[in-house]
């Protein structure tokens, strides 16, 4: 349809998590709290303008202002979103008289809330959120154009139907963006009025890669909706399940607050889902990230004191720590640590800025870091090993003998260590490596396949969004990728000269589930594995390979003008690419991967800082960062 306008460790406590009970919570048509619902047989505008503006509550609830100062917190009962916003203005009090009875009519009524940018600004590549005259311009719009859809949408899935819809007219270039924003709003609505949370999920996500709100608050705030609806078991656990991965990309960026907030919910929806196994995963989670904001705000604190005193010991050694034993930051942890009260650590950080080229002083500086790391623990232990490795593996290949073979005994060691949890947490410590796509950030190589040989690409992957997307590609009518299918599978397809071939996933992608992926073709015979396990639907090449010019893309997919397109979104912990069919039967996945005699590109993804990400292979290709950030 046109729109144009011709046309440390913490527990939970459980009473905090359990939510209200069954008997408290209210009915679906209580869906806002302290708002009328709209009758049946009441009007049809006013029942799709309460849709619409509900939707726009999920909006204003993700948006914020980073000049605090000047924000009034928006303390209204009447609407829960609410309690996760600050907005400029507060909404106007209506008169008894002038009361409206749909959320919509609140919105389109003059001197009513305004939204302001969110706390990171106006993001490169986003819009800011619309003036309020052009959303209530672009609303009516959506509401004459969809009246008879809306209509007919009664059900659930009718209303998820018809979300879908409105999310798809969005993407519309032809639809500016007011029009755009409003379509949104209303596939936003009518996802959370289904209680479908894959669809609530994919509608903020597609908010948040044209607009500049706060995608973690409006999924905060979409939870604490569904936790006062009578919600069968499944659907608790789909809601559990989705906000797991969300705090995992909160955390990246350092929001711990929300991502704290975002697990107590997803605690409370897996209790009430009766999945034990699950409550205890999100309670490990829980732990992990508390502990992590302890430590941040120590940092904020030390970060204050060298303000006043830049030689402050006590505050560089806490922001040091931050910085290279949580953040992997070691560019910028280093120079603290070199300043702090601690001797050895002192002594090590001066001597690891050299940045030595030497393969003697690279050995020694891998087994100081080794030797520490021993007598650490939790993160801290496992970062230092980490830079252990960062440094065995410089020396390794310009070493011989004896020497030589203590790097690779070392690497080998490390490598387990690093598959174990950290002491006193229960995720390993490869969890903290990786990098995190948003759906628009992609890693450019310089790697290239002819097709002359056998090729295996496997990766360590978690995915936010069971939608066709590409891991690593450099196809677009050739080529191959390893990719998410349109059909919510992993797949791992190559063109031959007629069509495309490939072998998809037995079952369909799990959302913050992590797999080890392997793609694996000798030139005729293709096979997919997902956690070491061959899938059984292989695929077979009818003649050879039709070769692609353009170069691999990680995390996207090259179109014809080499531009990214069908952006992964997720985390992305390491890829390896052979020269060779590595895998024939079921195997047991490294972690990471580790390099080969045939390695051409090999990324392990532990560098925690910079817009490079290092080549670990003989070839040193290392690749450009577009967008991705660290974890």
């Amino acid at each position: 349809m046109s729109l144009n306008s011709n046309s440390r460790p913490w527990q939970v406590n459980r009473a905090e998590c359990n939510g209200r009970s069954d008997e408290s919570i209210a009915s679906a048509n209580d869906f806002v709290p302290g708002t009328s619902p709209v009758q049946q047989t009441g009007n049809l505008e006013l029942c799709l303008m309460g849709s619409l503006v509900l939707g726009l509550g999920v909006i204003i609830a993700g948006i914020t202002w980073i000049q605090a100062s000047t924000l009034t917190k928006f303390q209204s009962t009447e609407h829960s979103y609410s309690t996760a916003v600050t907005l400029v203005a507060q909404p106007s009090p209506q008169a008894p008289d002038q009361a409206v009875d749909s959320e919509l009519a609140a919105a389109v009524a003059p001197d009513t809330m305004q939204p302001v940018a969110n706390v990171a600004g106006v993001a490169a590549g986003k819009l800011p959120v619309p003036q309020q005259a052009e959303q209530t311009v672009a609303m009516k719009l959506v509401r004459d154009v969809y009246e008879s859809a809306y209509a007919d949408a009664k059900t659930s899935e009718q209303k998820a139907a018809l979300a879908t819809e409105l999310l798809t007219a969005a993407k519309d270039p032809a639809h500016k963006p007011p029009q755009q924003f409003a379509l949104l709003i209303a596939a936003s609505n009518l996802a959370l009025q289904a209680s479908n949370c894959k669809a609530t999920m994919t509608t903020i996500d597609a908010l948040d890669d044209r607009f500049v709100v706060d995608a973690f608050a409006m999924k905060r705030s979409a939870a604490e909706q569904w936790a006062k609806l009578p919600l069968a078991k499944q659907q608790r656990l789909e809601i559990a399940k989705a906000l797991v991965p969300v705090a995992k990309s909160a955390v990246a960026i350092e929001r711990y607050d929300v991502a704290v907030e975002l697990l107590k919910l997803a605690r409370s929806s897996a209790i009430r889902g009766r999945d034990v196994s699950l409550v205890r995963r999100i309670e490990t989670q829980s732990r992990e990230t508390v502990a992590l904001k302890k430590l941040f705000a120590a940092k904020q604190a030390a970060d204050s004191a060298l303000v006043t005193d830049p030689t402050d010991e006590s505050a560089n050694e806490t922001v040091g720590r931050y910085q290279c034993f949580v953040r992997g930051d070691w560019s910028g942890g280093l120079p603290h640590l070199a300043k702090s009260s601690h001797p050895f650590l002192q002594d090590l950080a001066e001597r690891d800025l050299v940045d030595s080229a030497d393969p003697v002083e690279q050995l020694s500086l891998g087994d100081r870091w080794y030797d520490v790391g021993k007598a650490e623990s939790g993160f801290a232990s496992n970062a230092m090993m980490r830079r252990a490795r960062y440094w065995y593996e410089l020396a390794q290949p310009k070493l011989t003998g004896l020497s030589q073979t203590k790097c690779e005994k070392r690497l080998t060691e490390i490598d387990q260590i690093l598959s174990q949890p950290a002491a006193g947490f229960s995720t390993p410590e490869h969890r903290r490596s990786g990098l995190v796509f948003d759906g628009k950030s992609w890693l450019e190589t310089t790697l290239k396949y002819d097709g002359k040989t056998p090729l295996t690409i496997e990766t360590w992957v978690s995915t936010d969004a069971a939608v066709e997307q590409s891991i690593v590609a450099n196809c677009h009518g050739v080529g191959l990728a390893l990719q998410i299918t349109s059909e919510g599978r992993w797949g791992f397809h190559i063109r031959d000269k007629s069509t495309y071939q490939g072998a998809v996933s037995d079952d369909k992608v799990q959302l913050g589930q992590r797999v080890h992926l392997a793609g694996v073709t000798d030139g005729r015979n293709i096979a997919l594995y997902v956690n070491g396990k061959r899938q059984k639907q292989l695929g077979h090449m009818t003649s050879g390979h039709k070769v692609s010019n353009f170069r691999f893309m990680i995390g996207a997919d090259p179109d014809f003008h080499s531009k990214p397109q069908k952006h992964f979104r997720g985390t992305i912990d390491s890829v390896h690419v052979a020269r060779t069919a590595l895998y024939g039967d079921d195997f047991t996945p490294r972690d990471p991967p580790r390099r080969t005699p045939s390695t051409v590109l090999l990324l392990q993804l532990d560098e925690n800082e910079g817009a490079i990400a290092r080549d670990h292979s003989v070839f040193q290709q290392h690749v450009r960062i577009h967008g991705a950030v660290w974890k």
